[in-house]
């Protein structure tokens, strides 16, 4: 898992989609792996009650500390005044946090990655990636709107080439996109997938590309 540092600022371009998919194949011509790339452009799906949970909390704690303002250290509330005004932050904060612009905000970093960790799974299913000869799937995934990169591999990738792989290829990702050229990043981290995998799992006479080059879009 990597991370961008600010979201790439136009969307791909047919062209630049041609040109990525022409890097997956020209990786691929280097290793018997089936290397996928995956952009969601769309925002992940956040955990639906932290806004509510954020709310929950500066209603619990917000009325004890009236104590703190001068001007009301003073004066004496009821249980019945606590619990009025502890709705009254509840109920209008929840309103407040759930607009989809501030809810984004309260949502941890964490919450973000475990969602496009999850979600990358579900596209290295969805598009027959686990299912390769020998277990050489891999999946590149970038999440646009969380500047998020995400790389799932395969049994047969993973043993062959570890964790420290996954992290090159997520820095060729994040060292352009990062910078606004998303194209650029794929292409760098397709390559740099071809570079590692051709090490380990070159390609034999006889290997068949079993699956699109094309980027999968969402």
């Amino acid at each position: 898992m990597a991370g961008l540092s600010h979201a790439p600022a136009e969307p791909l371009s047919v062209v630049e989609l041609a040109a990525v998919a022409a890097a997956v194949g020209r990786a691929e011509a280097l290793t018997s792996a089936e290397i996928r790339i995956a952009v969601r452009t769309r925002p992940l799906r956040a955990p639906p009650l932290m806004p509510v949970v954020w709310a929950a909390l500066v209603a619990l704690l917000g009325p004890w500390l009236l104590v703190l303002v001068p001007a009301l250290s003073s004066r004496t509330f009821s249980p019945l005044d606590l619990l009025s005004l502890q709705a009254l932050i509840f109920v209008g904060l929840s309103v407040v946090l759930m607009l989809p612009p501030l809810a984004r905000r309260v949502v941890p970093k964490a919450a973000y990655r475990a969602a496009a960790r999850e979600a990358a799974l579900d596209q290295f299913l969805a598009h027959g990636i686990a299912q390769t000869d020998g277990r050489t799937g891999i999946l590149i995934y970038i999440a646009v709107e969380e500047r998020l990169v995400e790389v799932v591999a395969d049994s047969g990738v993973h043993e062959a080439l570890g964790h420290a792989a996954w992290s090159e290829i997520c820095a060729a990702v994040a060292s352009q996109a990062g910078q606004g050229h998303l194209a650029a990043g794929l292409i760098a981290a397709a390559e740099r997938a071809g570079e590692l995998l051709a090490g380990h799992l070159p390609r034999e006479a006889g290997d068949a590309d079993t699956l699109s080059n094309h980027v999968i879009l969402m």
